[in-house]
């Protein structure tokens, strides 16, 4: 009796959301970073659109920083230091970064032991939009410092940054979350650590000037969660 009165409260309660969710409906137009994207949140947008049918999504997956306002997205997610006073923003998930090489390319000339090496070095260059691609970001002597470095390798999307790398074309300073795996199984070696300082924030932003509504605040929290449920692969 006891087990069928528990049955019955748990369908009660699937009811009651099932109900909940129905009820939430509306159009959120979206954009994001394409490896934030890839790495968890397009799962997690299509889990958030199973469980709420009543909402439509426009996702535009671009590594532009799109003008949410001028452009009408609803919300953005974006991997910066934020400075724009007219959008509100909501720390997500720390993303840590790696400068990190392939045992190859380490074998054959050396692991560096101090940011100053670098200069002896092939080092893969990112250019994201407005963006030097030749200065890298270290903690040295308890300070911040930007270290010139050179190569002749450019590209501006962080996946083919990765293909660079694990093609033993030199090092590359990647989001730890991109790499995870090729670290664990030994793909790739992370050099460097005791200087490495580079830590993004992962946000949800929005336009100040709007109040967001219950449909966007259950989206933020299920691209909070499913980032964190990931929170090793960032750290």
């Amino acid at each position: 009796k006891k087990a069928k009165l528990a049955q019955q409260a748990l369908q009660d309660a699937e009811d009651v959301v099932a109900g909940y969710s129905s009820d939430i409906r509306g159009r959120i137009k979206i954009t994001m970073p394409v490896v934030t994207a890839n790495l968890v949140l397009n799962q997690a947008l299509v889990e958030f659109c199973e469980q709420y049918p009543g909402i439509e999504v426009e996702l535009r997956v671009t590594n532009r920083v799109v003008d949410i306002l001028d452009e009408g997205f609803d919300l953005a997610i974006r991997t910066a230091n934020l400075a724009d006073s007219s959008l509100v923003a909501r720390r997500l998930v720390d993303s840590n970064w790696v400068v990190c090489a392939t045992p190859d390319y380490l074998q054959t000339y050396g692991e560096p032991e101090h940011p100053d090496e670098l200069e002896k070095h092939h080092c893969l260059l990112y250019k994201y939009e407005g963006t030097k691609p030749e200065a890298w970001l270290f903690r040295v002597d308890g300070e911040d410092k930007l270290m010139a470095v050179k190569g002749r390798y450019r590209t501006n999307t962080l996946d083919t940054l990765k293909h660079g790398v694990l093609a033993g074309f030199g090092l590359a300073y990647l989001p730890r979350a991109l790499i995870h795996e090729e670290l664990e199984v030994g793909k790739l070696v992370s050099v460097l650590s005791p200087y490495v300082g580079k830590e993004l924030g992962i946000y949800a932003v929005y336009p100040g000037s709007r109040q967001p509504d219950k449909k966007l605040n259950l989206l933020v929290e299920h691209f909070r969660q499913a980032l964190q449920r990931k929170k090793l692969y960032f750290a």
